[in-house]
């Protein structure tokens, strides 16, 4: 715990400072006088970003696993640290807790001990132990590899997020954390949710955002696949959801139309977002429309530094996809404008994708007869499956989705008179909806979208109703005080039945597995045992001996390629 609490501090301090450095960059070269400062965890979201674009770039030249990038990425922050007028590091992460109520402070503390204690334990998540770490795992020891998805098709995803894990795991301390990196951002996340059910604490008319608040804190810790997942595996698909609602939020933000800055945020967040997950692509939409505001406005500086950094944050995710897998955007085939000579079959590509689509519908095993059957289903006949087999806290998120539908379809008419950012932000969320259900119905992939939608619909209505605008505040306290019991005796369960004393100097790492090994084209492979997975195996790791794919060159950083040209 004492490791994870000082990864905790410095990925904060180093985010932070770039967010800083990249926020007053913008702000300069757009002239934009109107631009307001975001919120502490908005900021560090930002750095966030500009560093794991900065780490990918690196990436694709050198490994991520040793000292000497942690040295290029500090560098930013030693600048930002001693320029004149910004407030000591500690000193700011202070201020975020000053005038908090002190039942919601305690709120705070005990989610931060349950991540704490969730995040330190030894991990055993079936896709992180199957091709996460080992993913993370190429990234920390070499350069970016081509064609690393004949080892393993799952070796082809190759998101952004993977690159942040490497470079934020610390590998070179000796350390065998993973979770350092999406702990932190879940911190980040919880604590901008306190901050504004305090904010909405203070105000009578405003209690009501309280509650909404509260709920969406209540139900990221209780869904599984939110806070806990997270917490517990390299998991992108929440920190892809949170990257969403942050472009949603602020693009609803009442500044927008006149600050040129808070729209580059929403375009280069929205481009961002994809690089993470590319179920986000309807995310897109939202960007788009910010662009579009900013040509209807003539922001010629910002339209061209939206443009450069756009290309720069697509950079290296492209050319990353492109090298691992010959695809720019595996597991899509299209665009198919790359002729390598490790390219991935094109049926190999398209079975990859039907499987997502398949195992989001019903659980279903890696073979091509089980895909099939599940893609030929009717929605009639996978959808009671698909329902069956969700959690219960995910089922009442889905009703509530179907009730906001309802509920924006009767009051058609005020959505009607409503802002076209309030429009527009309800087009996109309905499409990412669609896009979703469609590809991969798995609750998991579908919350960016989910969770804005129901947003939106409830401020619309809410805002013409002022049925509950005088709540009192003690009902609001008891609320949250029950939260926290709840969640204290989680966390007490979870250090009865799932803790170690080692937990308290460092994290417990992956689950270890046993492997054989043997030789394929001279070079040693290592395989799970006992139909086991790669886990924390040496590199390289596969899943069979069959040696089915064949090195590039001598060593496995000229890559590999398929023994056949089928599908070239």
């Amino acid at each position: 715990m004492l490791i994870t609490l000082l990864a905790w501090l410095l990925i904060t301090f180093v985010c932070l400072s770039w967010g800083m450095l990249v926020l007053r960059r913008l702000q300069r070269w757009c002239k934009d006088d109107a631009f307001v400062r975001p919120s502490f965890s908005i900021i560090c979201i930002t750095g966030f970003v500009f560093v794991t674009v900065f780490a990918g770039i690196l990436s694709l030249w050198m490994a991520l696993g040793d000292w000497i990038p942690q040295l290029i990425i500090i560098m930013p922050c030693i600048v930002v640290f001693f320029q004149k007028g910004n407030p000591p590091f500690f000193k700011e992460l202070k201020n975020q807790f000053a005038g908090l109520h002190w039942a919601v402070l305690l709120l705070f503390v005990l989610s931060v001990i349950m991540i704490l204690v969730m995040s330190t334990w030894t991990i055993n998540h079936p896709d992180t132990l199957a091709y996460h770490a080992q993913t993370i795992h190429w990234i920390e020891k070499y350069r970016v590899i081509p064609g690393l998805v004949h080892l393993n098709s799952r070796y082809g995803y190759q998101g952004q997020w993977f690159v942040a894990c490497a470079l934020f795991s610390f590998r070179f301390t000796g350390t065998d954390a993973l979770t350092l990196i999406n702990s932190t951002i879940l911190l980040w996340y919880l604590l901008f949710v306190i901050q504004q059910i305090n904010k909405s604490l203070s105000i009578s008319g405003h209690r009501v955002n309280t509650l909404l608040w509260l709920s969406l804190f209540i139900v990221s810790c209780l869904s599984y696949t939110q806070v806990r997942l997270t917490a517990t595996s390299a998991s992108p698909d929440f920190i892809a959801a949170l990257l969403i609602w942050t472009v949603f939020y602020l693009f609803l933000k009442k500044a927008l139309n006149s600050s040129p800055v808070q729209s580059l945020l929403v375009i280069l967040l929205s481009i961002f977002a994809i690089t993470i997950k590319l179920s986000a692509i309807p995310v897109l939409l939202v960007g788009a429309f910010a662009f579009f505001q900013l040509l209807r406005v003539k922001k010629i500086r910002a339209i061209t530094v939206s443009l450069v950094l756009t290309a720069l944050i697509l950079f290296p995710f492209l050319i990353r996809n492109t090298i691992t897998t010959g695809y720019l955007l595996f597991p899509s085939s299209f665009p198919d404008i790359v002729n390598v000579d490790w390219k991935f079959s094109r049926s190999g590509v398209a079975f990859e994708k039907k499987y997502i689509t398949a195992y989001a519908r019903t659980p279903v095993e890696y073979a091509k007869p089980d895909v099939e059957t599940v893609i030929g289903m009717s929605p009639g006949e996978w959808v009671p499956r698909w329902w069956r087999n969700i959690g219960a806290i995910d089922k009442i998120i889905v009703i509530a989705l179907v009730l906001c539908i309802i509920a924006a379809i009767a009051s058609a008419g005020a959505f009607l008179r409503s802002s076209i950012e309030t429009k527009a932000a309800l087009i996109a969320a309905i499409t990412g909806i669609i896009f979703w259900f469609v590809e991969a119905p798995d609750p998991r992939f579908g919350f960016g979208f989910i969770f804005p939608l129901a947003a939106i619909t409830l401020c619309v209505l809410l805002s013409r109703s002022k049925v509950i605008s005088g709540l009192p505040e003690k009902p609001v306290i008891i609320a949250v005080l029950l939260f926290s019991l709840v969640m204290g005796g989680y966390t007490g369960y979870r250090f009865l039945h799932f803790f170690s004393s080692k937990q308290l100097l460092v994290p417990m790492g992956i689950v270890k597995n046993q492997s054989t090994s043997f030789r394929c084209n001279d070079v040693l492979f290592y395989k799970p045992a006992d139909s086991g997975l790669c886990g924390d195996l040496p590199l390289p790791c596969v899943y069979t001996d069959s040696c089915d794919f064949m090195l590039r060159g001598a060593d496995i950083t000229d890559g590999f390629r398929a023994k056949t040209t089928e599908g070239k």
